[in-house]
């Protein structure tokens, strides 16, 4: 008969590799119990640490999961189609706010005016027509101050100085709001001047 001696550092080694085999196999068993019981106040209690008095055992096979439900996409309600005719009808009866165009048509762009008075005609077109019965008129600025005003599309501006000027007509309506204005239109006012009188 032979004897087999083992070096210490194997004989340890050895042995701590049984008690990892003994702790592996031993493990799914004791974390999976669950044991129920109840508690003096009647409260049923779960657990996984054995209890003193017989107590009835349970194995989880899966735990416990949510799954939140898929939301059901609203459904539009219904359009009835007398209503969007109707909507559709009154939208194209609803009066147009404003004017599209405006302009001075008379003087040029641009042109010399030879009145000795100062007095200048302007007229203005416009599309739609003037709405007088609304109120509606027509102001003239002239560099940028209110010059003469009409009802009409006609403004006639009385002594203006000698030089160059920017014209611009306004639509405004019966509170004094601007409602379109058109582009300026620059003219050369030539007037007399004592200063150019003869003898001087």
């Amino acid at each position: 008969m032979y004897a087999i001696s083992l070096n210490p550092d194997r004989h340890l080694l050895l042995a701590l590799l049984l008690v990892i085999a003994a702790g592996l196999t031993w493990a799914p068993s004791a974390y999976s119990a669950i044991y129920k019981t109840t508690d003096a106040d009647g409260n049923v209690v779960f657990t996984d640490v054995p209890p003193k008095d017989d107590a009835k055992s349970f194995e989880l096979t899966e735990g416990n999961t949510y799954r939140p439900e898929t939301p059901v996409p609203a459904i539009p309600a219904p359009v009835d189609v007398d209503e969007t005719q109707e909507t559709e009808e009154s939208a194209e009866e609803a009066p147009r706010a404003g004017y599209d165009k405006i302009a001075i048509t008379a003087p040029a762009d641009d042109e010399a005016l030879r009145e000795n008075t100062g007095n200048i005609s302007v007229s203005v077109s416009m599309d739609p027509a003037l709405d007088t019965s609304s109120g509606h008129r027509i102001q003239v600025l002239v560099d940028g101050q209110v010059a003469g005003e009409a009802p009409s599309a006609t403004v006639s501006l009385q002594n203006i100085d000698r030089g160059t000027h920017s014209l611009v007509a306004q639509v405004v309506d019966a509170n004094n709001n601007v409602l379109a204005s058109s582009s300026a239109v620059v003219v050369h006012l030539q007037r007399y001047s004592i200063l150019n009188a003869p003898g001087k």
